[in-house]
């Protein structure tokens, strides 16, 4: 197992994209350090970036070695591409984000991991974190952060009970046609 280093002036993120909605959500990381940092859920990173597009946020404590760390759980997340972005709050801290080479990846139905990181190094950080200039670094090697986000596919309509909704809102429509129809 690797790590990425979150020093006091630097972001690391990395993302995934769903395309159903899912209820329940947890999302953990593998951390280990010193000092605190914040945990953020966002929709969008980068310059201009307001807390509008923060889905969650949570003040975080580094363990001393490699732990699982719930960061927030839950959550109801709709599609879209979502960003879990870790921070290091305090000076003289050594944190880090356990990384493997060699990844068990599963997702959920529609659910696709993005290989890579968004990273920033600021001399002066943001005032809101997720506002920084982040840089993508695709990764040659495949490396993947050591997390995890699981959760419930939010119910969607048996094909036959979506069906009958929209036979129904047709006879609804072609009813209030005919009324229109019969005004004149």
């Amino acid at each position: 197992m690797y790590s990425y280093t979150i020093d006091p002036l630097q972001y690391l993120a990395y993302s995934w994209t769903q395309t159903l909605s899912y209820v329940g959500v947890s999302v953990s990381a593998t951390v280990q350090g010193t000092g605190s940092g914040s945990a953020y859920l966002m929709t969008a990173i980068g310059p201009g970036t307001t807390s509008a597009s923060q889905e969650a946020m949570a003040a975080i404590t580094y363990p001393g070695s490699p732990t699982d760390l719930t960061l927030f759980s839950g959550l109801t997340l709709g599609p879209g591409t979502y960003y879990l972005l870790l921070t290091g709050n305090t000076q003289g801290q050594s944190s880090s984000w356990s990384d493997t080479y060699s990844p068990t990846i599963s997702t959920g139905p529609g659910v696709t991991r993005q290989v890579g990181a968004y990273y920033t190094d600021q001399f002066t950080p943001p005032a809101y974190a997720p506002d920084g200039v982040f840089t993508y670094y695709p990764y040659d090697n495949n490396g993947y952060a050591v997390m995890d986000v699981a959760g419930t596919p939010a119910s969607v309509p048996e094909p036959s009970s979506a069906g009958l909704v929209f036979v129904a809102l047709g006879i609804l429509v072609s009813s209030g046609r005919r009324r229109r129809v019969h005004h004149r």
